[in-house]
């Protein structure tokens, strides 16, 4: 299945670059694709509303609808979270303000070609991580949900509740052994209570993490110290 591209930029000359150096990094990968451009926020706004995308090359200082605000309508209108989101700017002032979007990554121009492949190198992984599959029993039959799908768990008592983009499912368990069938890289305690998802954290406090779908998630003060550690290395990770 081909990976669909859209790539954001008012400058015509920087959207062929970008395209002619994908297009090389996906052949040499034997990679399919599909490459869209755009000149305007809007247009790329518009063409999401009816057929998703992938992955998204978004320049920052788009005029009329920037960057920001494209990332906002994807994430907040169209409750897409699924598509990653590379913003691009020639400045690196914008860093923080970027991080409720959820971006993969970050990059300032002129980007070079090692830049992009390793970007891409990036998305391929995390994308074949999100294939995998999580596996429970639910009302006596076996389910299978893709971790792409999951945006936290819980347990209460002896049961775990996992709470999807979707749906939730409550099944016996420790949350401890759900926890190696998750992806450690992605999911993470926060509280004895609690798994989250990284890739569905809106905003991060020192005692709470708020999630896509208006979850408040308790950080325990044990947990605390090392959530930290963590949000901090998973966030420069796309930064």
């Amino acid at each position: 299945m081909a990976v669909k591209i859209a790539v954001c930029d008012d400058e015509k000359i920087f959207c062929d670059q970008i395209t002619k150096f994908l297009k090389d990094i996906f052949n040499e990968h034997s990679v399919e694709y599909t490459i869209d451009c755009f000149l305007t926020g809007e247009a790329l706004c518009s063409a999401m509303a009816h057929d998703p995308f992938d992955l998204i090359f978004l320049d920052i200082e788009l005029a009329s609808m920037n960057g920001v605000e494209v990332g906002t309508y994807i994430r907040e209108h169209l409750k897409n979270e699924i598509v990653q989101i590379a913003y691009i700017s020639s400045q690196t002032k914008y860093s923080m303000q970027l991080f409720e979007s959820r971006p993969i990554n970050f990059l300032v121009k002129p980007i070079s070609y090692d830049a992009l492949e390793s970007l891409i190198k990036k998305y391929l992984l995390i994308t074949a991580t999100e294939s995998k599959i999580f596996v429970f029993k639910y009302n006596r039959e076996y389910q299978k949900i893709p971790l792409s799908d999951i945006i936290y768990l819980t347990s209460c008592g002896k049961k775990v509740t996992v709470i999807t983009t979707n749906a939730e499912y409550e099944f016996y368990d420790t949350l401890s052994h759900a926890a190696k069938a998750l992806d450690s890289d992605r999911f993470f305690f926060v509280h004895k209570s609690f798994i989250v998802n990284y890739r569905y954290i809106k905003k991060y406090k020192f005692t709470e993490i708020i999630m896509t779908n208006g979850a408040a998630i308790p950080i325990s003060r044990s947990h605390q110290h090392t959530v930290r550690l963590k949000f901090m290395e998973l966030k420069n990770k796309e930064m």
